[in-house]
């Protein structure tokens, strides 16, 4: 115990700096263990750029299947649009058939036969844009611009 005493004694005069370096290497240590070392720093930049890869293809595949739906969409549009066009010309198609069908004079004649292959013609091409607005509907449903397996 005089040992320690005499230890203390000698010590007494340089407190304040046992003090401050041992502050100063605790401060040290703090600071090597909080931040991080550069292998550290390079396995976080890794997975960082890992995940922005992933969500760079899950953005890239997002925009494919929205451009996707929007040609179909695009598609089904102008078709209903033609639809409605190929439906008003065959309404005016019968309402100058109905009103020709009195009329027996050879003009008449000729003007109903031509609204007859015009009709025929009318009905052939909105047959063909209905078959289309169901395809372009069958695929909306079965989700082929899906690009989820």
């Amino acid at each position: 115990m005089k040992f320690l005493l005499k230890i203390l004694d000698i010590l007494k005069p340089f407190k304040e700096l046992i003090t401050i370096v041992i502050f100063l290497g605790g401060a040290a240590y703090a600071a090597f263990t909080y931040f991080a070392t550069a292998e550290q720093l390079r396995i976080a930049r890794a997975a960082l750029e890992q995940k922005l890869d992933n969500q760079q293809l899950a953005a890239q595949a997002s925009l494919e299947e929205l451009k996707c739906l929007n040609a179909h969409s695009r598609d089904l549009l102008r078709s209903q649009i033609e639809e409605v066009g190929l439906r008003s010309v065959l309404e005016r198609n019968l309402q100058k058939s109905e009103a020709l069908r009195g009329d027996d004079s050879e003009f008449a004649r000729i003007e109903l036969a031509m609204l007859e292959v015009n009709r025929g013609t009318l009905v052939n091409k909105l047959t063909q844009v209905e078959t289309e607005k169901k395809s372009i509907l069958l695929e909306l449903q079965n989700g082929s611009c899906s690009t989820v397996n």
